[in-house]
């Protein structure tokens, strides 16, 4: 009798995401609106998002992904005087009545909105109520005590860690890492794409960004003198990833640091491969396969370019190379069939704890049986 045979582990494919943000003007980097054509002024027009959902379905894009403010940033000198200037985050729009115009016109990209787990989906995350406050800081605090962990690698292997001792799936997390390329079919095209975007950046609107993350008013300290920042802020309304993220840019500069050079350093700092697509896609693949994440949460720099960059020349680089499927695993399908390739699994996972909250067959029925009686 033949031994059985265990079956070869699928391989992990490389997801990709688009990450915006529905308003007028620039979303990250800043002062992009001088580079031409650029389309941020017409970023409150539905054929925008409908451009932009046309697209990524063409790049076989998993999804695109909205950040969202409740309105304008008006900390940094009392008022927002600097982002209307700036072209940054003006006109804010509410993107879940914009995302139903995207989905009309496509068929497989899947789509994502800021929310809070702890609040605005309670039941969904497996909780009877809504908890207090101080009860959401503190599951915030235990997930940040695994978020600010010295490396990428550190922190995806640690929460996939704590999921697993939570009866979890550790590969139903997933990770995408945020990442600003600059592709070029030469090297040479790439690297003054760069230096055009390092050219229109404005530093005064990072600041002023930074001040609404942060409760930090930055116009109160002179631009050319030097400040130190600890990290430390009273407000509660802030973005704590964010403000640590820019203590450890800052704790990175040699010598006195000013507000000037904080706001330049902020304009384009993280993840930012330049170079032909086999270049970025060289990065990609690194980053991809060092640090056990999923994907990449790709910030553009200036539509239409960016993100045509992306799908036109980056995408069939990394189908050559087999890192990226050459179509949807389910094309059509919900978006967790889609990001767990699990074609017909359109519900959540029996381990996650809003699956106690789902109705059977029996109690479906059940429900219909005690409305006609009472009817």
């Amino acid at each position: 009798m033949g031994s059985i045979q265990e079956q070869a582990p699928v391989k992990k494919l490389m997801q990709l995401n688009f990450f915006d943000m529905a308003c007028a003007g620039s979303h990250m980097p800043y002062g992009q609106w001088k580079e031409p054509g650029d389309m941020a002024q017409f970023k409150d027009r539905l054929e925008y998002y409908q451009w932009l959902a046309q697209l990524a379905e063409k790049g076989k894009i998993i999804s695109i992904f909205f950040a969202d403010v409740y309105g304008g940033h008006d900390v940094y000198g009392g008022n927002m005087d600097v982002m209307l200037k700036g072209g940054s985050n003006v006109g804010v729009i509410d993107p879940v009545t914009i995302v139903a115009a995207m989905a009309a016109v496509t068929k497989s990209v899947s789509f994502g909105i800021t929310g809070s787990t702890s609040y605005i989906a309670a039941k969904a995350m497996g909780k009877d109520r809504v908890p207090p406050s101080h009860e959401r800081y503190e599951a915030a605090e235990e997930y940040l005590d695994l978020t600010y962990q010295p490396s990428l690698l550190a922190h995806t292997k640690a929460v996939r860690e704590a999921a697993a001792r939570n009866g979890r799936n550790p590969a139903d997390i997933k990770f995408f890492a945020a990442v600003t390329p600059f592709i070029g079919r030469t090297l040479e095209e790439a690297q003054e794409k760069y230096h055009r975007a390092k050219k229109n950046m404005n530093g005064e609107v990072s600041l002023a960004k930074f001040s609404a993350y942060s409760g930090v008013d930055m116009s109160q300290y002179p631009l050319d003198e030097p400040f130190v920042f600890d990290g430390n802020t009273t407000s509660s309304n802030i973005i704590t990833g964010v403000v640590n993220s820019m203590k450890a840019m800052f704790d990175k500069f040699d010598g006195p640091v000013t507000p000037r050079m904080f706001g330049e350093k902020m304009s384009l700092s993280g993840f930012a491969p330049v170079g032909t697509p086999e270049m970025v896609a060289d990065a990609f693949e690194e980053q991809f396969n060092e640090t056990d994440i999923d994907g990449f949460n790709i910030v553009y720099v200036s539509n239409p370019g960016s993100y045509e960059d992306v799908v036109e020349l980056l995408v069939p680089e990394l189908q050559r190379r087999g890192l990226m499927w050459q179509d949807y695993a389910v094309p059509g399908g919900t978006f967790r069939e889609n990001i767990h390739s699990k074609p017909g699994e359109r519900f959540l996972a029996l381990d996650h704890p809003g699956a106690k909250y789902r109705k059977t067959q029996n109690s479906a029925a059940n429900s219909h049986e005690v409305t006609a009686s009472s009817a």
